[in-house]
């Protein structure tokens, strides 16, 4: 699992929206989208990031993200199958092309 889909679920235990971590952040919403997703982040926006999560950087390099849930409930919608894979790219009109080097889904959308 990669630190996009690892900060997605931080993000998602703590209670944050993408919306309320880009205004803190200083960035458009559509870039925590993107980081999520897996594009690449400077780090000072992941060091940042990480902070506002409460966790080091370390942490969630080396953490296996089960570990996120000790103690915890995961949080709603955790066991949809398109949460267990990383977070959708619900806001993007069917057919939209996607920025390059952004990864296509299996299903071809």
């Amino acid at each position: 699992m990669g630190i996009g889909q690892k900060l997605f679920i931080l993000r998602k235990i703590k209670g944050y929206t993408q919306e309320s971590v880009a205004f803190q952040l200083g960035v458009s919403e559509r870039t925590v989208h993107r980081w999520e997703l897996g594009a690449d982040i400077k780090l000072s926006f992941y060091e940042k990031y990480c902070k506002l999560l409460d966790v080091t950087h370390e942490q969630v390099k080396n953490t296996d993200p089960n570990s996120f849930f000790k103690g915890k409930d995961k949080p709603e919608g955790e066991d949809k199958q398109e949460d267990k894979d990383g977070p959708e790219d619900k806001d993007r009109p069917e057919g939209e092309d996607r920025p390059e080097g952004e990864d296509r889904p299996e299903d071809g959308k």
